[in-house]
């Protein structure tokens, strides 16, 4: 475990507290977070307040026999502090990681703690016309039609998965990536291509519906936003809890999940996220939940 942390420090990562002589008792858990707003913020206006910040509190207070802490870092490197974490017998734990099957070889998963709405398209609202072309009857939008489009340009992230049917599709441009394809990097995330959204260097973006509503509220001087969702990203992500793969993060696995077979406690997630959501994608959400209500 001391080889994880100093691999850490040496990277860029924080870890919060720590000093030379501490190793990690068999109740110590640390948290995976990462500054990545509007799912996490971590400092300044809205603090604690993200989504994904209440998740986590949620499960600290349902864990409440263990020593919680933080190890915070970069979100393009969340993947490989697991990795070290189950390799060391780290006893991290996290709320951001999606279920992948090259995330299984490295961390166990619980049940869904909620379902959110996958990434979508974020214009404009005054664009909409536009876009109205790439709509299909079922009112989801075509991504690959919208890529068929060199006189629309799209604004997208390094290093940041947006869904299996949309990476799948982006990675079919290999190396050649199109004039009218722009990547960006750095650590303000969708901030930065918001920005060049309302500055009209970019006609569209992708991300997450919370992440348009909140960059939205940021300044309500800017041009309203509206949410489109993908006809590749059809129905609804289940976000589940996860720790590093270890015997300890089984254990520990295994003892989130029997508390989240109660549908109480999964409807207080869903509260927390819904009130992230503007008033069309809480729509949207609604109606892809009712046919799993009972």
């Amino acid at each position: 475990m001391g080889r994880l942390f100093l691999l850490l420090a040496c990277m860029g990562w924080q870890v919060l507290p720590l000093t030379a002589a501490e190793r990690p008792s068999e109740q110590d858990v640390y948290w995976l977070v990462s500054d990545f707003r509007p799912f996490m913020i971590l400092s300044g206006p809205g603090a604690g307040e993200g989504y994904l910040d209440q998740a986590q509190s949620l499960f600290q207070q349902l864990l409440p026999l263990y020593w919680h802490k933080s190890v915070q870092g970069n979100v393009s490197r969340r993947e490989r502090i697991m990795q070290d974490a189950a390799e060391q017998g780290g006893q991290i734990c996290s709320v951001t990681l999606f279920r992948t099957p090259k995330r299984e070889r490295f961390l166990y998963f619980t049940r869904p703690y909620v379902r959110i709405l996958p990434s979508g398209v974020i214009i404009l609202k005054s664009l909409l016309p536009r876009f109205q072309a790439f709509r299909d009857q079922a009112g989801y939008y075509r991504l690959r039609d919208m890529l068929a489009e060199p006189g629309l340009k799209l604004g997208l992230t390094q290093q940041r998965a947006y869904g299996a049917g949309v990476d799948s599709l982006l990675e079919t441009m290999g190396e050649t990536r199109p004039a009218h394809v722009i990547w960006r990097s750095g650590e303000d995330n969708s901030e930065g291509l918001y920005g060049m959204l309302q500055r009209g260097r970019i006609h569209y973006t992708l991300g997450y519906a919370v992440e348009e509503q909140y960059l939205y509220r940021l300044d309500k001087t800017h041009e309203a936003t509206v949410f489109l969702p993908l006809a590749e990203n059809p129905g609804l992500l289940d976000a589940p809890f996860s720790c590093a793969r270890t015997p300890w993060g089984a254990r520990t696995v295994q003892e989130v999940d029997l508390l989240l077979a109660d549908p109480a406690l999964q409807a207080r997630f869903q509260q927390q996220y819904e009130a992230w959501l503007g008033a069309e994608a809480l729509q949207l959400y609604r109606s892809l939940l009712a046919p799993r209500m009972p």
